[in-house]
């Protein structure tokens, strides 16, 4: 009876899952290392971060989009992989943001795209980190 009581506490710890971080899966790749590095960034100052790689069919779309939001804050980020594409599609985001009020900042193939001004401190973690 004592074997099986561990082996049903075993279980269950781990059918439980932990707060162990090697548990928990890493990342998928993004497939632009600029933006791997920068979700990891925004992760470890503490946003929330979602987004990936654009769908196969939508051509108008950056070739990786992340979100990042804190304390209700969010900002669009969008990866290019040459700078020639981001220079290309960098009317259509303006285009779209006029409809807002937000304002893009595109540094090579790298576009940020500001829905409201975050906090000088969130505003300078997001462009280290995406920069």
């Amino acid at each position: 009876m004592r074997s099986l009581l561990v082996l049903t506490v075993s279980l269950v710890s781990v059918g439980c899952g932990s707060d162990n971080s090697a548990d928990v899966p890493p990342d998928p790749e993004l497939g632009l290392h600029c933006a791997d590095r920068a979700r990891a960034c925004l992760r470890d100052a503490g946003f929330q971060v979602v987004g990936g790689p654009r769908a196969p069919g939508d051509r108008d779309a950056p070739d990786v989009e992340l979100i990042a939001s804190r304390d209700g804050a969010g900002t669009f980020l969008a990866f290019y992989r040459t700078v020639k594409r981001a220079k290309r599609l960098e009317g259509v985001v303006r285009h779209s943001v006029q409809r807002f009020n937000g304002s893009v900042e595109r540094r090579g193939a790298t576009s940020v795209v500001w829905v409201r001004r975050p906090p000088a401190d969130q505003r300078m973690i997001i462009e280290d980190c995406a920069f």
